[in-house]
């Protein structure tokens, strides 16, 4: 079953909000919001996303991005999915960005979807 919406996707922006007095591995906490051409307010909020560090190789820390889950009785299950691999990266290093931004280390910016679209069409 389908429902035609008649919008177009013009940006997504993230907010990221650090998180503080933590005992864990978590760093910031994340929202992705998606505006449609002409509004001023998103048309949608994806919340959940945490921003985290983690150690592959011994004493190397790196910052990744955890996507919204719930828990099922298999474990946890990613919510949100970006099918198109190019767009999941994009998303990843706009939340990266988004905490560098926020604790300090690198100015803001937004990824332009039709800028993506054109790199999505080009793969």
């Amino acid at each position: 079953m389908e429902m035609p919406l008649g919008i177009t996707i013009e940006k997504i922006v993230v907010k990221v909000k650090l998180a503080t007095n933590r005992t864990d591995n978590i760093r910031a906490f994340g929202e992705l919001l998606f505006y449609a051409e002409g509004y001023e307010e998103p048309i949608f909020k994806v919340k959940g996303f945490t921003i985290r560090s983690k150690e592959f190789d011994p004493g190397k820390a790196v910052l990744t991005v955890v996507f919204p889950a719930f828990p099922s009785k298999f474990g946890l299950k990613t919510s949100f999915i970006a099918e198109n691999k190019s767009l999941w990266s994009d998303i990843n290093d706009l939340f990266l960005r988004g905490f560098k931004e926020t604790s300090g280390e690198l100015g803001g910016e937004e990824i332009d979807f039709e800028e993506i679209s054109k790199e999505i069409d080009n793969s």
